[in-house]
């Protein structure tokens, strides 16, 4: 997906399975996680069980691996982060990352025939330093040190997608100095993700590259969204952004270290984004350089900023729930609880979701209404959403009736 198309991570490889939660950065046991991430051929890591992992040093990755955390609960959390450090060809799915502290630094072992010193880790969530093909997917990510994802030093066919980030300072940084131009050969996709509460800025904030930013949803923001300095190519496409109530920080974009007289030459363009609530995108460069361009794009059309909230919740597509032998009720590929009765608070708050829209919908129907009755009028309009909301519970109704069928045989 995106510009980490053709990464496959460990497809090519034997399943790996982490039976233990317990770390040891020099001495690695079989059926840990860091055991798994070492070894020098593709593997295709997933875990037997929910668990939390603290990592006791960074977790140095080799080539060729996917760790796969769907169908389970599995934390990284309250030790060190992950570092993706001169490889390339990984993918990270379904993990949930955050509380991550910086590592002491000292020997860690980084492949099944080395071990080396390492210096103390800047405490990010997820560090792409060098590497190229990197696909992270469907990660919850909050609190850590530093980043939640930084991706640095010419690193390059990187994706991140399918995510939620909240509680965090400095989320995403791509490029970390304003002398690596190593830097311009980064090609970075951010698609479909939910950046949510409590979050301040860096969503991403770049350096040199192009960035391609297409359908997310940000909700949330305390200093600015997108920022920059040193001229990055940045293409936001069908995002919504909701401004904070701060009249002064309305702004999506931030620039940095940069006259106006230069920062007006350089690429950003807002097309198809939904701006609520004052957002403004303050747009740079030609405004005709996505036509020109077509060539250096990453392969994803972008919906329209209105339909983000349902990409970013695909909850909503989910079929008929089934168990599986883990253990997990599974609402699609991607999506598991770990309970019948987790499944049915799921699919409330989902409602939920729904009501607020519905009554948001309703708000702006009668603010239209008020401002010309002549004009502006939708027939029976409070009629037909109490007939969708009735339609949705019968809906849950006959949900609740499917998934007590399996809890009573």
């Amino acid at each position: 997906m995106g510009f980490a198309k053709g990464t496959t991570g460990g497809k090519a490889g034997r399943i790996y399975v982490v039976t233990d939660n317990s770390d040891d950065s020099s001495k690695p046991k079989p059926g840990t996680l860091r055991y798994g991430v070492i070894q020098k051929e593709p593997l295709w890591i997933i875990f037997a069980t929910s668990m939390n992992i603290r990592l006791t040093q960074e977790l140095i990755m080799q080539s060729d691996k996917t760790i796969d955390g769907r169908g389970v609960n599995v934390h990284i959390a309250n030790g060190a982060g992950i570092m993706i450090q001169y490889v390339k060809n990984v993918i990270i799915h379904g993990l949930r990352i955050h509380d991550i502290h910086e590592g002491s630094g000292g020997m860690i072992r980084d492949g099944v025939d080395h071990i080396g010193i390492r210096t103390k880790s800047d405490g990010d969530g997820i560090s792409i330093f060098g590497s190229s093909n990197i696909w992270v997917d469907h990660v919850s990510m909050w609190r850590c040190y530093d980043g939640l994802v930084d991706a640095v030093e010419g690193s390059t066919a990187v994706t991140i997608s399918n995510s939620h980030f909240t509680d965090h300072n400095e989320v995403m940084l791509f490029g970390a100095s304003d002398s690596s131009s190593i830097d311009q050969r980064m090609q970075i996709t951010v698609a479909f993700n939910h950046f949510g509460k409590r979050l301040i800025q860096r969503m991403p904030r770049c350096r040199w590259g192009f960035i391609h930013v297409v359908n997310n949803d940000y909700t949330h923001w305390n200093m600015y969204a997108i920022g920059g300095s040193q001229h990055p190519t940045i293409i936001s496409q069908g995002n919504r952004f909701i401004a904070p109530p701060d009249q002064f920080k309305k702004e999506i974009t931030k620039r940095d270290y940069a006259p106006e007289s230069v920062w007006k030459q350089w690429t950003w363009r807002s097309q198809g984004d939904l701006l609520m609530n004052g957002a403004f995108f303050v747009e740079s460069g030609d405004p005709d350089w996505t036509r020109k361009h077509i060539d250096l794009f990453d392969g994803i059309s972008s919906a329209s900023g209105d339909q983000v909230t349902w990409i970013t919740r695909k909850f909503f597509k989910c079929p008929k729930p089934k168990i599986y032998s883990c253990g997990y009720w599974k609402w699609k590929d991607e999506v598991f609880s770990d309970t019948p009765l987790t499944a049915i608070k799921e699919l409330v708050a989902a409602l939920d979701v729904v009501k607020v829209e519905m009554d948001k919908l309703r708000e702006e129907v009668a603010k239209l209404e008020a401002l010309n009755p002549q004009v502006i009028k939708v027939s029976n309009f409070e009629e037909k959403v109490t007939n969708m909301w009735m339609i949705i519970m019968v809906s849950l109704a006959f949900f609740l009736g499917l998934i007590t069928t399996p809890m009573m045989k």
